[in-house]
């Protein structure tokens, strides 16, 4: 026997494989409906072909598509999790979890191990506040939290599948991220009660000096179930690093005398979370304009004969690009896309109070900020693409100057081809009209001939017509011959020009 005591013991039906009515009775009993509104069988839908359940938020509509959903999609995620849980969560099991809490005592507690995490969860369990914040060594890391102890939140604070669809968007998954413009996912209630999720996309600078990219685009994740008939709140935030300007900004909040702020109204975490990062858009656009202005500039002084433009600036130009349309301009959208989500859970929550007022108030002005963040982004990028319309002309005229300057070169070449041909040309009928004659006197000069002159003096010898009567023959005969072979020889070629003009028609 073995000298372990037994701690948890449990019925026999309930071993192995346990019967479908026995574990709907005894979820009933675990999770009683004076706890967790709604009937248990609205809350659970067991299937002996699914490896995991999970509880629908206060579902008060019978066995419904989005119960089945949840649990099947829950399925998969888990699945997808499995896939990349080495990219997600930290593989030495290292924990740095920060929990707040709205309490005049400890109000911020770092967390690094499982067991510590479970007791603070259970001890501050009908508190009405309580945020965990999780975090990246460095942006694009595996988050410091291992799967257990992430699995230990899920199910203690009975997590569903809404915050899986924006947990797999974090880590170091970096082609997810390029492609990542922000993700959203909410549900609500009648009652007010709601589950949001979302992944925020901003702008952040990251201290790299010129000419490395002194911003960098971050994301924060989080997840907020809130359950109005308690008053209660469980937020969830993953952070790209740690002390980020969001987790600074909840510390300092939760450590004033004004924490209570965070739980007078649900939707007053986002607006802090949010307002962190909102500010650099500014800065950032007006670093973007101030590098395509540089380009700009060049480009209106600029000679097109003269000088030659490096084209390294359409890169620069086709990354502004990039920043501009694909990232900056869709990480706004995305946020506005978020504020809509928030102004749509405010407005079912209840309006008679003032904090109702001032939360929508201060939504409407994020939303009217991030309108003309987004305007003044899409403006700039037009701005990029006349400039980049702009370059390339001036590469073409360029491109096309230069064609024109080869042009006339071998136009030149050419000219000074034909006229050596004409020279060479020249020399040779002179030749052929010499040769003849120099031939004819060199061999009558030789020794089978013979001119004397008694007088010695200069005579034209009485045979001399005799060379004449040789060399006019011989030159007409040699120069004839030339323009024969020259004329037959241009024939030819160009009845071959007309073949070919022919078959080309």
């Amino acid at each position: 026997m073995s000298s372990y005591a037994v701690q948890h013991v449990v019925g026999p039906r309930l071993t192995g494989y346990i019967n479908e009515g026995d574990l709907e009775t005894f979820l009933r009993n675990k999770f009683p409906s004076s706890q967790y509104p709604g009937k248990a069988y609205d809350r659970f839908d067991i299937k002996a072909s699914q490896r995991f359940w999970i509880r629908g938020i206060m579902l008060t509509k019978s066995k419904s598509t989005r119960m089945n959903a949840i649990t099947s999609g829950r399925q998969w995620k888990f699945r997808i999790i499995d896939a990349r849980r080495r990219f997600i969560f930290n593989q030495n099991d290292n924990i740095h979890i920060t929990f707040v809490q709205l309490t005049e005592y400890d109000p911020i507690s770092v967390i690094r191990d499982e067991y510590s995490l479970l007791e603070r969860m259970q001890k501050t369990s009908k508190e009405k506040f309580s945020l965990l914040s999780l975090h990246q060594e460095f942006s694009l890391d595996p988050l410091q939290c291992s799967e257990s102890a992430l699995n230990s939140i899920v199910s203690e604070w009975n997590v569903t599948a809404i915050f899986f669809d924006v947990l797999l968007r974090f880590g170091n998954q970096h082609l997810i991220f390029e492609d990542s413009s922000g993700f959203k996912e909410t549900y609500q209630l009648p009652n007010g009660s709601f589950e949001f999720a979302y992944q925020l996309m901003y702008i952040e600078p990251n201290g790299r000096k010129s000419p490395k990219d002194p911003w960098s685009f971050r994301q924060t994740v989080v997840y907020h179930g809130y359950d109005s008939l308690h008053d209660r709140n469980r937020i969830i935030v993953l952070h790209p690093k740690e002390n980020s300007a969001a987790q600074e900004k909840l510390e300092s909040v939760a450590t004033s005398r004004e924490r209570d702020i965070l739980a007078t109204h649900p939707l007053n975490v986002h607006l802090l979370i949010i307002s962190s990062y909102m500010i650099h858009w500014p800065n950032h656009s007006e670093s973007l304009a101030k590098e395509l202005q540089e380009i700009r500039d060049q480009l209106l002084v600029i000679d097109i004969k003269d000088s030659q433009f490096d084209p390294s600036d359409l890169q620069k130009l086709r990354n502004l690009e990039d920043k501009i349309v694909t990232r900056t301009c869709r990480c706004l959208a995305s946020t506005k896309k978020i504020i809509a989500s928030l102004i749509d859970l405010n407005q079912n929550l209840p309006a008679d109070t003032a904090d109702f007022a001032a939360v929508h108030r201060q939504l409407l002005l994020f939303n009217d900020r991030l309108d003309s963040f987004l305007d003044s982004a899409q403006t700039l990028g037009e701005r990029v693409r006349a400039t980049l319309g702009l370059l390339t002309n001036i590469l073409e005229l360029q491109n096309q100057n230069n064609s024109d300057k080869m042009q006339k070169h071998m136009l030149h070449l050419t000219g000074k081809n034909v006229d050596d041909n004409a020279t060479v040309r020249f020399i040779t009928v002179c030749t052929m009209i010499y040769l003849p004659a120099s031939f004819m006197a060199t061999l009558l000069g030789m020794n089978l001939f013979e001119f004397r002159n008694e007088s010695g003096g200069l005579r034209v010898s009485p045979t001399f017509w005799i060379y004449v009567a040789l060399t006019l023959p011989l030159t007409v005969l040699t120069v004839g011959s030339y323009w024969f072979f020259k004329a037959r020889h241009d024939r030819r070629r160009k009845m071959v020009r007309e073949g070919e003009g022919g078959q080309a028609a």
